[in-house]
């Protein structure tokens, strides 16, 4: 979040009396973390990194090897990161 984002937050809470401190002691906090983003990837791509087809990609969803982001009820993507640690360390029997 930028520093003029920032300084308004803390100016907005800390006008706020209804709010514990420590509440806005911990919301600043938040937005000053830099969260990192999750790199997704399509069912093609996953495949395509596993060595597998794209049927195969949706069977290990289904059972739990792979997590599902659902961007829309279409539009479904992978973590990126869980595909390659599934790549190269297989699946846990």
């Amino acid at each position: 979040m930028k520093a003029e984002t920032l300084n308004l937050l803390a100016t907005v809470l800390g006008a706020d009396d209804t709010l514990p401190r420590e509440v806005r002691e911990r919301i600043i906090l938040a937005a000053q973390s830099n969260p990192t983003k999750r790199r997704l990837c399509n069912v093609r791509q996953a495949a395509e990194t596993l060595g597998v087809c794209t049927r195969s990609v949706f069977r290990l969803a289904k059972r739990g090897h792979l997590d599902v982001v659902r961007l829309s009820c279409r539009k479904l993507r992978f973590d990126a990161d869980q595909v390659e640690r599934l790549r190269d360390n297989g699946i846990a029997a």
